[in-house]
């Protein structure tokens, strides 16, 4: 017949559990001696696997939960109605030719209403009535600036 080590008595059952382990369907070995260590153990580790099994009420809980999840999903309706929804609103979106259409006649208009003011800004401005001398004249080029500063404030308008 076949024995088992005795080597495991001199530590404490919650010890030997530890050590041991999940159940352990080998033992005891076929034609060994009954020891009740050895039985004592695989039915505390069976014991502990079954205590740390879910319980009916922990998965009517987890059930319950799963349904309430499911009712606040949107319904197939509340979706359709959405998608609807998006539809029509893409349908009444602006278009790329639209859009490039309205831009062109906003700038056409504000090109033809700028344009004309623009060119008023300088026709206040006279043009100069002198000649150029062939020596350096500082009236005449203080003139020049003057007309200069003219034509530049003109323009700022």
């Amino acid at each position: 017949m076949k024995t088992l080590i005795h080597s495991r008595r001199s530590i404490s059952s919650a010890a030997r559990r530890h050590l041991v382990g999940a159940f352990d369907p080998a033992l005891p070995e076929d034609g060994a001696l009954i020891i009740a260590e050895v039985l004592r153990d695989q039915f505390n580790a069976l014991n502990d696997d079954i205590q740390n099994r879910a319980t009916s009420a922990d998965l009517n809980n987890a059930v319950s939960a799963l349904e309430a999840r499911i009712e606040e999903r949107v319904t197939e309706t509340e979706l359709n109605d959405a998608v609807n929804g998006l539809n029509a609103a893409i349908d009444q979106r602006v278009t790329q030719a639209q859009l490039n259409a309205a831009m062109s006649t906003a700038v056409d208009n504000a090109v033809s209403t700028v344009m004309p003011q623009t060119s008023a800004n300088s026709n206040q401005v006279g043009v100069l009535s002198e000649q150029a001398y062939a020596f350096y004249d500082q009236y005449q080029f203080q003139e020049v600036i003057d007309k200069i500063d003219e034509l530049i404030n003109a323009l700022r308008r």
